[in-house]
């Protein structure tokens, strides 16, 4: 039931991001912008857009019929630490990083962390 609740709230908070988003993706820096955010319902929906991607590249390396990425139970926080951090460093090096869709570099950081002798999502 809490995970119904959070999805819920991550959808709602999507459909709110979604308006506000120019582009028909969520940006790097808009992801960064609601993973520093005070707000909590902001910093619950980075959370949440983050384990969708973590799943997601799961279900699709189950699909292929692929070995699990991720080995071992991770807690949203590490996920979004790691994934920030990566975020952040792209947008330092590279100044265009920061209008590129959210999913794509999140999936590299969560591959490079937790897969890094394979691809993220296949």
């Amino acid at each position: 039931m809490k995970r119904l609740a959070i999805i819920a709230t991550v959808l709602l908070l999507a459909t709110t991001a979604r308006t506000a988003e120019t582009k028909s993706y969520l940006t790097v820096s808009r992801l960064l912008a609601f993973c520093d955010s005070n707000d909590r319902g902001e910093e619950l929906f980075c959370r949440g857009y983050l384990s969708g991607i973590t799943d997601t590249i799961e279900d699709v390396r189950r699909v292929n019929k692929g070995a699990p990425c991720i080995n071992r139970p991770v807690q949203a926080e590490e996920l979004k630490s790691v994934v920030v951090a990566f975020l952040r460093t792209h947008v330092r090096d590279d100044a265009t990083s920061g209008d590129k869709p959210a999913a794509s570099l999140a999936s590299t950081a969560i591959g490079q962390a937790w897969c890094p002798s394979q691809t993220p999502g296949g």
